[in-house]
């Protein structure tokens, strides 16, 4: 079961008031300090609205940090 910070993370990303483009550009993004229990389908969900996702990786070192890796 997620913690209640893992859902309130979620909660802002899917809230955010960034104003899309109406133009495309491919875009990597990384990321960390997400919770170690976000999956790919929710970072893809979320970030989805501003454009298609074509790639999300999650590199976890045990112990240690959780890089994401978003491409759209």
């Amino acid at each position: 079961m997620p913690s209640q910070e893992h859902l309130n993370f979620i909660n802002k990303l899917n809230d955010s008031k960034i104003p899309r483009q109406n133009q495309l550009i491919a875009n990597r993004l990384f990321m960390k300090n997400f919770p170690r229990e976000t999956t790919g389908a929710e970072i893809e969900h979320c970030f989805q609205t501003f454009g298609p996702v074509h790639d999300v990786k999650i590199i976890a070192k045990e112990n240690t940090y959780v890089l994401n890796y978003l491409q759209m």
